[in-house]
């Protein structure tokens, strides 16, 4: 199993990031950072390289990137770009591999998200043939686009982990997994058991924070063992499904210094 944590909910610089804790990640014993693409792809490419320079020093890498598409470019509706969508994920992906990534997530549950009154079989449609495209181009990468199930409070398509494994087969990608973000699956109501049946062959990589804690709010670093009773039923589904990939925190936290070590061992005592 490797572990790592998520810069974009842990940023404290104004570009949004993460960039700022690889070092104490390596330090505290995390395998890697997942940064966040979007937020990267926002920074002048000056910005960018120096975070591609500070990535290589740092011991650690960027295995997973998140945020693949930012919130204001509209992937479903009347009207979306497919030439600036197109261009887009052209320049990102690649500077995903430089950064060290095997798996770029696909989330982005603002951007997938289709306006009221706009028909959800045509914005099915529309996100099929984007995901065929990156599906396509990934491949030539030699990465993986990660299916990332939003509850529908955030997004409305592609909410729970079977409808993100149904989109896979559906659209018959073959450079394509899904996630499973633990949050989310929580928010939704999906039961984890589904894994017994779904899991073994399309988990590739998981999203972890603790629902919610007293004290400390929603989605938050974890902190105790057993500070959430679904935390054993989800430990020994992925054991039984003989999962042993990568699993991020993806997670706020009001003390990053104090906390990201004590969650270390936490994920480490619920999954090794």
């Amino acid at each position: 199993m490797r572990y790592g944590s998520s810069g974009n909910l842990t940023a404290t610089q104004p570009n949004k990031t993460g960039i700022e804790t690889i070092e104490k990640l390596k330090k505290f014993g995390y395998d890697y950072i997942e940064l966040p693409l979007s937020e990267i792809m926002d920074l002048p490419p000056e910005q960018r390289e120096a975070i591609v320079t500070r990535v290589e020093a740092s011991g650690i890498k960027s295995e997973v990137l998140n945020n693949l598409f930012p919130r204001r470019m509209k992937l479903t509706g009347p009207n979306i770009d497919r030439k600036a969508i197109f261009s887009y994920y052209r320049e990102a992906l690649p500077l995903a591999k430089r950064l060290g990534a095997e798996y770029v997530v696909f989330g982005s549950p603002f951007a997938k998200s289709y306006p009221l009154g706009f028909d959800k079989n045509r914005a099915l449609k529309q996100l099929d043939s984007l995901h065929r495209e990156l599906d396509d181009y990934i491949a030539g990468l030699g990465m993986r686009i990660l299916i990332e199930p939003i509850h529908s409070f955030e997004s409305n398509l592609i909410n729970t982990f079977a409808e993100g494994v149904e989109l896979k087969e559906r659209c018959n990608l073959r450079n394509t997994d899904v996630l499973l973000d633990y949050y989310h699956m929580t928010r939704e109501h999906e039961d984890p058991k589904i894994l017994l049946t779904l899991g073994k062959e399309n988990l590739r990589h998981i999203h972890f924070a603790c629902p919610f804690l007293p004290g400390e709010g929603e989605r938050v670093f974890p902190l105790y063992e057993n500070e959430w009773r679904g935390y054993a039923e989800f430990a020994s589904i992925l054991k039984e499904i003989g999962y042993n990939g990568r699993i991020s925190l993806e997670a706020r936290t009001s003390d990053f210094d104090r906390h990201a070590p004590i969650s270390l061992q936490i994920l480490h005592t619920l999954f090794d």
